[in-house]
């Protein structure tokens, strides 16, 4: 797993329960920068959520949390969650951005590989946005292909609590 953090993702159609209970067990990466505001808000895709919090001073990205949903080519769509939780550094310009892949073993022995990106911007104290996008591909026990699916571009807006 490189650059983005680990993540929840099953078909909208079923298994979100256990996915969620596996999850909830896993160990995820801690930043070890102190906590500092938190920014919450929404996506562009209906009831989708975003989640930031940054270091005290204002200079990485400790947390970021997207709700997404991905169109398929021959499945129902995919709703995830993912979780960055390394540090991301925040330019003078207020810039953030993240790249990476990683492997989710679905309940039925099948995996999806995702490849994310995220960009954004704190445009004031108080508020950010960006976009998201995600590329999945499912593969079955024997590495065969089942599906492929993206978002698009994702945009989301977070303000500060």
């Amino acid at each position: 797993m490189s650059g983005l953090g680990k993540n929840l993702l099953a078909p909208v159609a079923g298994a979100m329960a256990c996915l969620f209970a596996v999850a909830a067990s896993s160990a995820l990466a801690v930043s070890h920068r102190p906590a500092g505001p938190r920014y919450s808000g929404h996506t562009n895709q209906v009831s989708r959520d975003v989640s930031i919090r940054v270091s005290r001073r204002r200079t990485a990205v400790v947390r970021f949390q997207i709700g997404w949903d991905a169109s398929c080519a021959h499945a129902t769509p995919f709703g995830a969650s993912t979780d960055v939780v390394r540090s991301l550094h925040i330019r003078r310009s207020g810039a953030f951005k993240s790249h990476g892949h990683y492997s989710i073993a679905l309940p039925d022995g099948s995996s999806a590989n995702v490849t994310a990106s995220l960009s954004g911007r704190f445009v004031s104290s108080d508020a950010a946005r960006g976009v998201f996008s995600a590329v999945v591909v499912t593969v079955d026990r024997g590495n065969h292909l089942l599906d492929q699916c993206q978002t698009g571009a994702i945009r989301w807006i977070a303000l500060q609590e």
